[in-house]
């Protein structure tokens, strides 16, 4: 019972599924292994949840990534093959199978550690990721202040020194390399405070080096892993 809440509680962290309830006849699909289904265009971009909760996921290359309702980014790991979203969720591997339809939808199943507690749950595509402090019309307001934490990250050593990354007109360095992903503001890593919304970074180290997006949302935390 105690290992049934602690899966509870993490799939609760990323806000992804939903409890068993009343869900769309889709949810069936897992079920039906002589369905057939073909593949959206292209899985990538944002997704928002169907069923009225606030929560999306985002895909970029190879990773994924989950908001939930109180602005909160987790940073994952997608597989268009499988097709399969995977997170660490405080040491815990959690991975949601994933089935893309052609009008624009996708269901997001249960991960075989909640299968008995939790619906398989359907998202659509969105043209935005995140609803940043969660009150408000338009694009700021609401009593935040309008900013939030990205953290740079490695899983490894590269062996070429500090890894420095550059981002809105600021540098940081990261110094040391954690097994998951850490918290935002966690030492070694490099740390900034940005203003809500995308904001493009390079990293060098050596013959290393990396660019992309990073996208912060007011009082969220956005963990970049730089593999």
């Amino acid at each position: 019972m105690k290992n049934l809440f602690k899966i509870l509680k993490m799939l609760m962290l990323v806000g992804i599924v939903g409890l068993h309830s009343c869900e769309e006849d889709r949810e069936d699909d897992y079920e039906d292994e002589e369905e057939t289904t073909t593949t959206a265009a292209s899985p990538y971009g944002s997704w928002k949840r169907g069923d009225g909760i606030t929560a999306y996921v985002k895909f970029e290359n190879t990773k994924a990534f989950s908001c939930d309702n109180t602005g909160k980014i987790t940073e994952g790991t997608f597989s268009s093959s499988e097709p399969s979203m995977t997170y660490n969720i405080q040491g815990n591997i959690i991975k949601f199978p994933l089935k893309f339809y052609n009008d624009g939808s996708m269901l997001v199943g249960v991960p075989n550690q909640a299968i008995n507690t939790n619906n398989a749950t359907m998202y659509y595509k969105s043209d935005k990721f995140c609803d940043a402090g969660g009150g408000g019309t338009g694009g700021g307001g609401g009593g935040g202040n309008g900013q939030g934490k990205a953290t740079f990250w490695t899983q490894k050593d590269h062996g070429c020194g500090t890894i420095t990354v550059s981002v809105a007109g600021s540098s940081g360095s990261v110094s040391q390399f954690y097994s998951a992903a850490p918290e935002c503001g966690a030492t070694g890593c490099a740390n900034f405070t940005l203003p809500a919304g995308n904001h493009t970074f390079t990293a060098k180290c050596g013959s290393y080096s990396w660019s992309g997006t990073v996208t912060v949302t007011e009082n969220g935390c956005f963990r970049m892993q730089l593999n």
